[in-house]
């Protein structure tokens, strides 16, 4: 019970303070399309490099935001992505944004509105972990 009530805080204060709409689509009008995180499209690149993506692996991207990295892992190098958002706000962007992109893009991300804490995978599931910020 408590965990749960922690993770309904924590959503509660990123959707009324920190992530309201106005305030995503500003940091998207920094940081360039579908990206809230510094260094947008150029750092997630960077990232992505470093990271050693390859086709078919299996990333969990943690506090996905709307999705632009997910976007670009899926797009550029066929990954299948797992996407945890704990704010409403960002994953009903992010779910809008989905729809958006090409039918490829689509078939390989998934968003999921939970705290990340309260779901379990098996071991080894994915090949790779992302998060920012």
């Amino acid at each position: 019970f408590f965990s749960k009530f922690m993770a309904s805080s924590r959503q509660e204060f990123l959707d009324t303070n920190q992530f309201t709409v106005s305030s995503i689509l500003t940091y998207e009008k920094i940081f360039g399309d579908n990206m809230i995180s510094t260094g947008g499209l150029q750092m997630t690149k960077d990232i992505c490099r470093r990271m050693q993506i390859e086709c078919g692996d299996k990333v969990l991207d943690v506090g996905s935001g709307i999705g632009g990295p997910a976007f670009y892992m899926a797009q550029q190098f066929g990954a299948e992505v797992v996407g945890f958002e704990l704010s409403t706000n960002m994953y009903n962007l992010a779910m809008e944004r989905l729809g958006r992109q090409s039918s490829d893009v689509r078939d390989k991300v998934q968003f999921i509105h939970k705290d990340i804490s309260q779901f379990d995978f098996p071991e080894n599931y994915f090949d790779i972990v992302h998060t920012r910020d």
